[in-house]
């Protein structure tokens, strides 16, 4: 490799240098679009979407497409949190999707955390 293909190689790294911030919205776009910076938005912002009272009793764990169907799983420390977040799965469902600006999640799946972290975890 010559000595300016390596020094022109360099430059265009340079360019390409971001913050990790950065670096990782543009990978999310790069692998799933708009939707997938949005659903980080959600899971970032969870308490603040949820509430107080709903954050308290559950994680979100992720999204699950299947045969049409678009799940929001989220994670309950114990089986009253369970019970609690299923009976008020349509208001978690609604604010969801309320937060994407779309009918993105079609239902809504707790699950006992069982020692998952969940998506708002600092790590």
């Amino acid at each position: 490799m010559s000595r300016m293909s390596v020094i022109a190689r360099l430059a265009e790294r340079e360019e390409r240098v971001c913050s990790s911030a950065e670096g990782w919205r543009l990978l999310l776009c790069r692998l799933g679009g708009q939707e997938q910076e949005k659903l980080l938005s959600l899971w970032k912002n969870w308490d603040h979407i949820m509430g107080e009272e709903v954050a308290a009793l559950g994680r979100p764990l992720g999204h699950k497409e299947h045969t049409g169907y678009r799940t929001l799983n989220i994670g309950a420390d114990n089986s009253m949190a369970l019970q609690e977040l299923s009976l008020r799965s349509p208001e978690i469902l609604e604010r969801a999707n309320a937060a994407l600006d779309s009918e993105f999640f079609t239902e809504v799946k707790v699950s006992l955390l069982q020692g998952q972290s969940g998506l708002t975890t600092k790590r």
